[in-house]
């Protein structure tokens, strides 16, 4: 009886364990792991007074919802600020949602589920949504760079998303360089590019895996609307932003007024 009640105890401390960690990653909130194990603890602990207990359908689920909330508590680093609430009202509901996921898929995929094949599971829908996690924390904080632009040349003009980047210092001429992609620079520059045997005005020298290359240069105008700015730049075309949801690199200096 002692190993049963351990076994419990430690398969249930697992769960809650991982799922408030996981909880908590995707609220983004800083995991302490003596307040993570602590609430572990109390999950286990519940679970194995749950069954001692004789309460209408109701309450059982209305305890089991006070617990889990008291769990998230636990496991939260603090609780002063709005903005902590907030956080802590996210990882709540993450902490609930993962728990009917993971409840449900497993019971659904495997209706006869033994301890092993139920822990193989636990661990491939854990990562699975760890993986996920990570991919959306990168897109998230790839597109807080990201910006409407509208580009004017001659009598054309395209609207589409640029990425600042502050590693792109490229200049010519004291007047910086944004790289657009293909598609981009053909619908504006078609003529100049298709242009045989015609003198390039402007060229910048950049350094490749292949060795240094030289592009055209096309001066343009852009203006980026969130952030009020409207300037006259040179325009480079870059083969490397095929397929991406943004269009233009923007140069590093691109916000700052001009002298």
């Amino acid at each position: 009886m002692n190993v049963y009640i351990e076994y419990a105890f430690a398969e249930n401390f697992l769960l809650d364990g991982v799922l408030l960690w996981l909880s908590l990653r995707i609220a983004r909130c800083k995991i302490v792991k003596g307040k993570l194990c602590l609430a572990a603890c109390a999950g286990g602990a519940f679970a194995l007074l749950f069954p001692l207990l004789v309460l209408p359908v109701f309450f059982s689920y209305l305890l089991k919802f006070a617990v889990g909330f008291l769990l998230c508590i636990i496991a939260f680093p603090r609780l002063k600020t709005k903005n902590e609430w907030g956080r802590y009202a996210l990882s709540s509901a993450c902490f609930f949602f993962l728990t009917f996921f993971f409840g449900g898929a497993l019971t659904a995929l495997f209706p006869k589920i033994s301890p092993l094949i139920f822990a193989v599971g636990f661990v491939i829908l854990s990562l699975s949504i760890l993986l996920f996690t990570k991919k959306m924390s990168k897109r998230n904080a790839l597109f807080k760079n990201v910006y409407t632009c509208s580009i004017a040349y001659k009598q054309r003009r395209v609207e589409i998303l640029g990425l600042y980047d502050s590693g792109n210092g490229a200049e010519k001429n004291g007047m910086g360089v944004c790289f657009l992609s293909p598609e981009i620079a053909f619908e504006l520059f078609e003529e100049e590019i298709l242009k045989r045997g015609g003198q390039v005005r402007d060229e910048i020298e950049i350094q490749t895996l292949g060795g240094e290359k030289k592009l055209p240069l096309f001066q343009g105008e852009i203006e980026i609307k969130e952030k009020n700015v409207k300037k006259t730049v040179y325009f480079a075309l870059s083969k490397n932003m095929l397929c991406r949801e943004y269009k233009v690199l923007l140069f590093s200096r691109i916000f700052e007024e001009e002298g």
